[in-house]
């Protein structure tokens, strides 16, 4: 895997059905009720054939519409490449810099497509999934002016409210309550 550009001249390169990274696959991340699941599924399977992965972001998108696909293989695989472009120098240009974008699109990964995490105007949606060889994930975020703690294991969840006003959230879309004197545990079968 390279940059085409830096290897082909663009009169070659536009002779066939290439992407440098799936636009379309991105605005699928970023609005996912646009689309029916039958869509977001035509979408990855047309684009994961033809993208080349020149951007240092595109696989971290790819592999959250994986998650969001249930392709948890793919979804992992696609992570790996993430964490690994710039430790295993996969583009060749590691020795000019880091890429600092796609050490933020591992996050991302982490959190939208791993946890599941989905955000509304006034709430969020949480439909994690785990890698099978990970025991846990726990992160933190700010929304709307409370701060939230999630605990993702193999077997369950764990929402908590650690300041702010009390919050109603989906998990799996089920609205559930969120206070800071309840802790939300929910299993995830």
């Amino acid at each position: 895997m390279f940059p085409l550009l830096l290897h082909f001249h663009p009169m070659t390169i536009y002779h066939y059905q290439v992407n440098k990274q799936a636009d379309t696959v991105m605005t699928d991340c970023l609005f996912p009720k646009d689309q029916d699941e039958a869509q977001l599924k035509r979408d990855f399977d047309y684009y994961e054939a033809i993208t080349v992965h020149d951007s240092s972001l595109s696989r971290a998108i790819f592999g959250i519409l994986a998650h969001r696909l249930h392709h948890a293989d793919d979804a992992y695989d696609y992570f790996m490449q993430t964490v690994m472009m710039d430790l295993s120098n996969s583009q060749g240009n590691t020795g000019d810099g880091i890429h600092a974008a796609n050490m933020g699109s591992t996050w991302l990964s982490l959190i939208y497509g791993f946890a599941g995490l989905g955000l509304e105007k006034e709430s969020f949606n949480l439909s994690p999934e785990l890698p099978a060889a990970w025991n846990s994930l726990r992160f933190r975020f700010w929304f709307h002016g409370r701060q939230i703690e999630i605990t993702i294991t193999q077997p369950a969840v764990s929402i908590k409210l650690l300041s702010g006003q009390p919050l109603q959230f989906y998990f799996k879309h089920k609205p559930f309550k969120l206070t800071k004197d309840h802790l939300v545990n929910q299993y995830l079968k």
